[in-house]
């Protein structure tokens, strides 16, 4: 099992997701599985308890491979982080061109039973992430 955490968020072109992903899968052991966590373009569109793009309106006209930024607001003070946006049709055609194949999305939401409750602004109804499950395919053994 390999965990990517966001890294893809930063990865510039298409080609080097597929050089990266065919590396992951590389290591994997036969059926081995990848989880790959990315932002989904929302996050860039929408303010969030964690997030402000209030300051980057020109990220709703943002397409895939643009660069797009948000502000981190929890870490003490705001930070600014910059990523290359992917929408998930994109991460699906990249993931096409791999080792790899996607068993897999989910677009995790908050809920109202959620056990803490911060004063969710978008979190209800967009989702920020997307998870993809993978698998290395199995003519890749």
């Amino acid at each position: 099992m390999v965990l990517s955490m966001w890294p893809f968020d930063t990865i510039a072109t298409a080609g080097e997701k597929i050089e990266t992903l065919n590396e992951i899968s590389r290591v994997l052991k036969p059926d081995g599985r990848s989880i790959l966590v990315a932002s989904s373009p929302e996050l860039y569109m929408r303010e969030w308890v964690s997030f402000s793009t209030s300051e980057f309106p020109e990220n709703k006209i943002a397409r895939d491979g643009d660069k797009v930024r948000v502000l981190i607001k929890d870490a003490g003070s705001r930070r600014l982080v910059e990523d290359i946006l992917c929408t998930e049709a994109n991460y699906e055609a990249i993931f096409r061109k791999t080792t790899l194949m996607l068993l897999e999305k989910r677009s995790p939401l908050a809920s109202v039973d959620d056990r803490y409750q911060c004063g969710w602004i978008s979190e209800l109804s967009n989702a920020p992430w997307m998870v993809f499950l993978l698998q290395k395919r199995a003519d890749a053994q």
